[in-house]
């Protein structure tokens, strides 16, 4: 579930990343947020962050920061290829600004993860326990159960 709404959350940035400034959905949206306009990047680009962090969460033995590092570098990945395709856009403008906001919210998301881990107490790689399924336990047949019954009559 987490995926989807990260992929519907992704197709609705580039959407309003083509249309043109004054259209309704961006004039709503991102212009109307409080503080400037470099709010909605802040927390476009922190919802973005948390999105992939939580869409991924639980594949890996990775700790904390390496999944916040991972996922802060797809986000600003995501947010370069934004602004390099808005050059192509006549009504659009690419800013090194924009970027920077973008950093700062990929930032303050990935801090946010990885402290709420710390003081959460989340294990780290090294203390988590891989989990099997019944099916992949070795289970002893009767041959193995004949030889233990075996070396305990020679040895008794």
């Amino acid at each position: 579930m987490a995926r989807v709404a990260l992929l519907v959350y992704v197709l609705a940035l580039v959407v309003c990343s083509i249309l043109p400034p004054g259209s309704v959905i961006v004039s709503n949206t991102v212009n109307n947020l409080p503080g400037t306009y470099y709010t909605g990047h802040v927390l476009a680009y922190a919802l973005l962050t948390a999105g992939i962090i939580a869409a991924f969460a639980g594949r890996t033995l990775e700790s904390a920061a390496a999944r916040a590092f991972r996922a802060g570098l797809i986000a600003l990945a995501f947010g370069i290829a934004i602004e390099m395709m808005q050059l192509m856009i006549p009504w659009r403008t690419a800013k090194l600004t924009d970027i920077l906001m973008n950093i700062i919210g990929i930032s303050l998301s990935a801090g946010v993860f990885v402290l709420w881990k710390a003081v959460r107490g989340a294990p780290t790689p090294s203390q988590q326990v891989p989990t099997t399924s019944m099916a992949s336990q070795a289970i002893p047949s009767r041959d193995d159960l004949t030889f233990v019954e075996t070396a305990d009559k020679t040895h008794g």
